[in-house]
């Protein structure tokens, strides 16, 4: 019974998270070794003894399992917290350097536009200036016809 109370807390990972009980365990273990058979009294306190400090050994690793898997699960929360928070800080950045490049080109739009309009007025005002001319010259051809006849 006592060996497979001590294979239950090995399984447990008692060596590990137990150490210390696992040694007094082992100890006891051998102090079972040497008791004379004809002790039952004494034999049998004995193997209880093992098997307490075994279940005794089986249970802290249990809860130390249990303590190192929950702060396991924490540091990989906060990881995977600082991680989101990283991603939202470059996503922000990221919409801001794209609105930033999406108002200098509106404004360089609004310039070419501007320049685009000035440079319409100087066709239109040429082109008035142009017909005024032809206007001026027809009729001084004209009167000068009309001189020469």
């Amino acid at each position: 019974m006592s060996a497979q109370c001590a294979e239950i807390a090995r399984i447990a990972l008692a060596d590990k998270y137990a150490p210390a009980i696992m040694i007094r365990r082992s100890s006891s273990e051998g102090a079972e070794m040497c008791i004379a058979p004809e002790d039952k009294k004494s034999v049998d306190a004995a193997a209880r003894e093992v098997v307490e400090t075994a279940e005794e050994a089986r249970v802290m690793a249990v809860k130390q399992k249990a303590e190192e898997d929950a702060q396991s699960a924490m540091i990989a929360e906060k990881r995977a917290a600082l991680d989101r928070e990283a991603k939202a800080r470059a996503d922000a950045e990221s919409e801001v350097k794209r609105r930033q490049e999406a108002d200098q080109a509106r404004a360089a739009a609004e310039v070419a536009k501007a320049e685009a309009e000035r440079m319409k007025q100087e066709a239109e005002q040429a082109s008035q200036d142009a017909v005024r001319q032809k206007q001026k010259l027809s009729k001084l051809a004209r009167r000068r016809c009309s001189n020469s006849k």
